[in-house]
């Protein structure tokens, strides 16, 4: 293709052709050239302005220790879902908060968690995730749980938790 558009050019060239619009035709028709060859090759750009971290606040406490594999299954879902510039972190919660797995590191099973399970403190596990992002990275917490808190025992305190949070740009799911 290349050949077929620039050797008409070179023949045609002569000392009354020989100007700055023609050169200019020249380049014009090589990036011309350019671009239709790597576009039919495939030539793709992807770009991912920002970093997203991601941690998930996992209910290990005793009215919900009978479902730890599913959470596995949905912390798996979660992370294939995430975008490729993403990174997850899981925080384990009962009684007492816990950071199970770093962001960025390998995820590990939340039965591995190690905690006093006799209550549970929703308000205190998404106060603690609150505090572990760092850097200009876009934040989110994903909060798995059955929704039984002993410890505030007030959906208003948990509310307001969540306001707080979406105030520092932080979004809860």
């Amino acid at each position: 293709i290349a050949l077929a558009i620039i050797i008409p050019y070179f023949i045609a060239k002569n000392k009354d052709n020989k100007t700055v619009t023609w050169l200019i035709s020249l380049c014009v028709h090589i990036v011309i050239i350019a671009i239709v060859i790597l576009a039919a090759a495939g030539l793709s750009t992807e770009s991912v302005l920002t970093e997203t971290t991601v941690y998930v606040v996992a209910d290990v406490s005793y009215s919900s220790n009978r479902n730890l594999d599913e959470v596995d299954n949905y912390i798996a879902q979660i992370k294939e879902s995430l975008p490729e510039k993403a990174k997850m972190g899981v925080v384990c919660f009962g009684k007492e908060s816990i950071i199970l797995t770093s962001v960025g590191r390998k995820i590990k099973s939340v039965s591995e968690a190690k905690l006093d399970d006799s209550g549970t403190d929703i308000v205190g596990a998404l106060n603690y995730t609150g505090t572990l992002f760092q850097g200009d990275s876009l934040k989110r917490i994903i909060l798995i749980t059955d929704g039984n808190d002993t410890v505030s025992n007030s959906a208003s305190s948990i509310a307001s938790v969540v306001e707080r949070l979406t105030e520092n740009d932080i979004k809860i799911d």
